[in-house]
């Protein structure tokens, strides 16, 4: 993905993830057409999702061809770990900060509350996709603007503004949907409100996708691991305290409340660094 975000190739990314989708697609149509036990269902799937992992990953090195040669010669892998390997961590810190509010949910609450607060996160996940696919299509176009020493400020703008427009559309189809959810099962009506406290979150969502990668941009990349780390160390206190007074309102208060500091911090940290430039 990095390489086809460098060659301004991203569609590529696109179809091999596609053709891996509809590997598992098919596979999966075969596995429950034929299966011998349901007992072996669990290894069936596994093994389905590897290969369909193994056929998106095969069908990007195929379209990934014209410029491997290029990526080989500048030692593109070396210079990848070299100055990717905070950014990986600030993912790993990412994903684990996702899962605070269902850690302490299932320390202190019942299964059906866990539940409850599951099912509202789960169906808020979608729209979060929106943005990392804008900035995926935005960021090599920052990326070639700035080494060619353009400013860049009005294409941040306009990104920004296309972000905020999004989320507030999102947010306002959704908070109207929100009553739908008791319609996969009468049980997750307590879901509705958890589920549009998240939606307020959406905004910071959507911005922090861009402040994300302008602090990666200006190579600040230990900047935005320290600020996620913190926020992760916050939440996971917070957290201990909160959700086992508040439940699954608790938790999507966290999550609103975690992301709006961690954009607050990111545009703080932008800004600086680019007023001492």
């Amino acid at each position: 993905n990095a390489l086809f975000q460098l060659k301004l190739q991203y569609h590529r990314a696109t179809i091999a993830q596609i053709v891996g989708s509809a590997t598992t697609l098919l596979l999966l149509i075969v596995v429950l057409w034929v299966i011998p036990s349901q007992d072996m269902l669990l290894l069936w799937i596994i093994g389905v999702l590897t290969a369909s992992a193994l056929t998106a990953a095969i069908a990007a090195l195929w379209f990934a061809r014209p410029y491997m040669g290029y990526a080989i010669e500048k030692d593109f892998i070396q210079k990848l770990i070299t100055k990717g390997w905070v950014f990986g961590a600030t993912l790993i810190v990412i994903a684990i900060n996702d899962q605070v509010g269902r850690f302490w949910l299932s320390r202190c609450c019942t299964t059906a509350e866990v539940g409850v607060y599951g099912l509202a996160y789960k169906v808020f996940e979608f729209p979060l996709s929106l943005p990392t696919f804008f900035i995926n299509s935005v960021f090599p176009i920052l990326v070639i603007e700035k080494r060619q020493g353009n400013k860049i400020t009005d294409r941040i703008i306009k990104a920004a503004a296309f972000l905020i427009l999004t989320s507030v559309a999102t947010i306002a189809a959704l908070y109207v949907a929100a009553p739908l959810l008791p319609l996969i099962k009468s049980d997750f009506t307590a879901s509705v409100l958890p589920f549009r406290i998240l939606l307020a979150a959406l905004p910071f969502f959507f911005l922090t996708a861009l402040t994300m990668w302008l602090l990666i941009l200006y190579e600040k990349r230990r900047v935005l691991f320290a600020i996620y780390a913190a926020v992760l160390l916050c939440n996971a206190l917070i957290g201990m305290v909160v959700i086992p007074i508040y439940k699954s309102l608790g938790a999507a208060t966290m999550v609103l409340v975690s992301e709006g500091l961690v954009f607050a911090l990111t545009i703080s940290a932008i800004l600086f660094y680019v007023r001492k430039k």
